[in-house]
């Protein structure tokens, strides 16, 4: 039997550039909703990348408040 993970985009933005890549390709789109969404991820990203021992650089999308 096969068990499936949900997929989730925040699982892959561990670093600078794939935080970069994952934000210029939402922009593209044009969508205000995708953009927002995106940067709920890099968000998410964020949060996780504190338990790491090299966090992810400021991309210049804030942080949530605590």
């Amino acid at each position: 039997m096969i068990i499936l993970k949900p997929w989730d985009v925040v699982d892959y933005l561990d670093s600078e550039k794939r935080i970069h890549g994952y934000l210029e390709a939402v922009t593209t789109d044009g969508d205000p909703v995708v953009l927002a969404a995106a940067r709920e991820d890099v968000a998410k990203a964020r949060l996780a990348a504190e338990g790491r021992a090299t966090p992810i650089a400021n991309t210049g999308v804030p942080a949530p408040p605590r």
